[in-house]
């Protein structure tokens, strides 16, 4: 091939113009056929007259280590491919946007692994004939998160099937329980997995949304301006299970004419390249207060941006996934 040729190439360059050579590798093969890799270095030498005499070396027979080399390189490849399929599951699993607009009222969302794919994950559900948000952040990134995330989706569903509408705080219970379950994890058997999670419950015979958080923040913008941050409570799921519930609260809020946004500490501990330092809520609730009106569509955009500016050159350090909603949105 033509990787072969440059550098067969290469090395007559070198030979031709005496010049030192290190590591130049090529394949034999035997009369049996049998194929042995060999790896050679010379130095030139050159009588006192600077007449060049030939030149010193060593060849080493590198065949094993081209071996763990080729088997290395396909275990990466099935690894890869194995990934890449794990992510096109995962991202069916996602709720699609036409999904979250059915459930939502105009919704629109980031999901941004820092891997192929990753611990941040949402879901819409219908319970008792009510419309609920779950987001959540698990344990990690890449495919231990990817994990987490079936394993929540697992116990959500579960919970789904009741037949009638749940608080939201409860909801919060019910999956802690359930991945405690799920993972063994008791009183005395503490685990090292969980996630943080906020529940939205719309309950639109009453305008009424009602917000429980586990870690997790919601943002509420209102269409004439001004953003305010309902804080979630500060446990989180899983990690342990107690003798007793959790300390959860919820918040009951209008839904009106105001969008909401919720998103990942992903995008709020991200490091900008400039400052080194976190991006913070507080940037982030006044790069959303910066936003003429409170669409979705807008919203999401300026989180984008948000991020991208104050990340600039910095490495992502973690999973970023947002939602932004307006339940009494009117095309």
């Amino acid at each position: 091939n033509d990787r072969v040729t440059d550098m067969f190439a290469s090395h007559i360059a070198d030979l031709k113009a005496r010049r030192e050579f290190r590591g130049f590798e090529y394949q034999i093969n035997n009369s049996s056929g049998i194929s042995t890799h060999v790896s050679i270095s010379g130095v030139p030498l050159f009588d006192d007259e600077g007449n060049f005499k030939g030149y010193r070396g060593v060849g080493v027979d590198v065949s094993k280590i081209k071996e763990k080399e080729r088997q290395l390189a396909e275990t990466n490849r099935n690894l890869g491919d194995s990934v890449t399929y794990a992510s096109s599951i995962q991202r069916v699993l996602l709720a699609p946007g036409a999904m979250l607009d059915c459930h939502l009222g105009k919704a629109n969302a980031i999901w941004q692994p820092k891997d192929l794919v990753g611990g941040d994950f949402y879901l819409v559900k219908t319970i008792g004939k009510v419309d609920y948000l779950v987001f959540f952040d698990c344990t990690g990134h890449g495919v231990p998160g990817a994990f987490m995330t079936l394993i929540v989706t697992s116990v959500v569903d579960q919970i789904a099937v009741s037949d009638a509408a749940i608080p939201a705080a409860h909801v919060l219970q019910l999956i802690h329980d359930g991945v405690c379950r799920q993972l063994v994890i008791t009183p005395q058997n503490p685990g090292n997995d969980g996630l943080d999670c906020a529940v939205v419950r719309l309950d639109r015979s009453k305008d009424l949304l009602e917000f429980s958080g586990a870690s997790i923040d919601l943002f509420e913008v209102a269409v004439h301006g001004g953003v305010t941050r309902h804080r979630g409570a500060r446990v989180t799921l899983g990690y342990q299970m107690y003798d007793a519930p959790l300390e959860l609260s919820a918040t009951p809020l209008v839904m009106a004419d105001n969008a909401f946004v919720l998103t990942t500490d992903g995008l709020l501990t991200q490091v900008g390249d400039r400052t080194k330092r976190a991006l913070g809520t507080r940037r982030f609730q006044e790069g959303l207060a910066a936003v003429y009106g409170n669409d979705p569509g807008k919203l999401i955009r300026a989180a984008g941006r948000i991020l991208k500016n104050w990340q600039g050159r910095e490495d992502r350090r973690d999973d970023v996934a947002v939602v932004a909603f307006k339940p009494n949105h009117h095309a």
